[in-house]
């Protein structure tokens, strides 16, 4: 007789549809005055907090299980599904103005010192500027040499699609094929590359 195959995963919980559906009914008749649960979420998670969800085999039963169980299962739930989104005229809950993003002003303080004729660059970069940040890592990987930016080979790099003095050949699949081959010495900027002056005001 061969070996069964080993089952990958982590055991089902054992849950009897039939108790499952009991434990529904009781905590929904449960409710004073008449009152129900206001969303199905609330009814879960009181059913996640009872002994019997706890007790289950091999781990207890959470309020998201339970939920996918008595769907898959049709159980009758009498509680309504909460409605998504705010109700009209509620206020939001992340009220008031986001926090603006900050960059490490350590290395800002340090590129200013390594390239100070690219200060404005890096003024920029500290407002917030994505392509000044583009262009000041760019440039201080390849020791300030525009053109190694241009020719740059590294094409796993994250941002060599958008990398600063691109080379005209590496807008197609065959000139990059050649940039990579090291087959340009002489690099042709692009149009934008070519209106972007070395204190990086184009940006």
């Amino acid at each position: 007789m061969a070996d069964e195959p080993l089952k990958r995963g982590r055991k089902a919980i054992e849950v009897n549809p039939t108790e499952l559906q009991t434990q529904i009914s009781q905590l929904e008749a449960a409710q004073a005055d008449g009152g129900k649960f206001p969303n199905r979420s609330a009814l879960w998670v009181a059913l996640e907090a009872t002994e019997w969800a706890k007790s289950r085999n091999p781990r207890p039963l959470t309020a998201q299980v339970a939920m996918l169980i008595a769907k898959a299962n049709n159980l009758t739930v009498a509680t309504p599904v909460g409605k998504r989104g705010r109700e009209k005229g509620q206020a939001p809950v992340n009220a008031g103005k986001r926090k603006p993003k900050q960059l490490n002003t350590v290395w800002l303080d340090a590129m200013k010192k390594e390239m100070p004729e690219y200060t404005k660059l890096a003024e920029k970069a500290a407002k917030g500027s994505l392509k000044a940040v583009i262009k000041l890592n760019c440039l201080n990987c390849c020791c300030l040499q525009k053109k190694e930016v241009s020719l740059c080979v590294i094409t796993g790099c994250p941002l060599w699609g958008v990398r600063p003095y691109k080379h005209k050949e590496s807008l197609t699949e065959a000139g990059r094929k050649k940039i990579s081959l090291g087959m340009y010495d002489d690099p042709e900027p692009t149009e934008e590359n070519q209106n972007a002056d070395s204190t990086g005001t184009n940006v």
